[in-house]
């Protein structure tokens, strides 16, 4: 079981700017809810990762989030919440990308949507 917190809920490169000290700034909040940390990751990486990212690409970051949680992680429920996240994301964020295509087509959504995809199929045979 990963515990619920507060989570941005559009968390992708267009809602984080680099201040010139070069801390992050997150912002455009008016989407956040509480819900697992796992679906604003899932939302990021589906925007950063290259198309056709390996394994051991995404892994990286699955890992270093897992390293952040400590000893005692339920690993099998850790890897669950993230196909969850990965389900929720595409069914509420990246269908309305997709349907939005209709009037106006968004430039990234078709490379969101395989990445989402390709990382549920990684972590399935993880």
């Amino acid at each position: 079981q990963v515990a619920k917190t507060i989570i941005h809920n559009d968390f992708n490169p267009r809602n984080i700017a680099i201040r010139k000290d070069g801390r992050p700034c997150i912002y455009d909040w008016e989407l956040a809810v509480i819900n697992i940390p796992h679906r604003d990751i899932v939302e990021f990486l589906s925007f950063v990762l290259p198309e056709n990212f390996t394994q051991e690409q995404l892994m990286i970051y699955i890992d270093f989030h897992l390293s952040l949680y400590g000893e005692g992680v339920d690993i099998a429920s850790f890897k669950a919440a993230y196909i969850y996240a990965i389900r929720e994301y595409v069914i509420t964020r990246v269908a309305f990308y997709e349907t939005a295509g209709i009037l106006m087509k968004y430039d990234f959504s078709d490379r969101v949507l395989g990445n989402s995809f390709r990382m549920l199929k990684v972590l399935r045979q993880k």
